[in-house]
């Protein structure tokens, strides 16, 4: 049985893009110093393409699922830190 690869990252930006992109946020984890680490499984390898192509400034996504989705992570965050 293979591993599931997993990608963890703290940026609110590429993690909104990964859901844009299809992707399934699937934990979050505290990093201990009051961020969080939003987690998505990499099952068909393609989160560090979109991530690179996120941070090159090249990655199209439509702007309301882009919204939608950092409403979302936000909702997610709030609703795990109790605020």
């Amino acid at each position: 049985m293979s591993e599931i690869k997993e990608l963890k990252t703290k940026d609110l930006g590429e993690a909104a893009s990964f859901i844009c992109n299809g992707k399934k946020l699937v934990g979050l984890e505290d990093s201990g110093n009051g961020f969080h680490f939003f987690i998505f499984h990499d099952d068909d390898g393609t989160l560090e393409t979109i991530s690179r192509y996120f941070w090159d400034g090249s990655l199209m996504v439509h702007a309301r699922d882009f919204s939608n989705a950092v409403r979302m992570l936000k909702n997610r965050l709030h609703s795990r830190s109790g605020k």
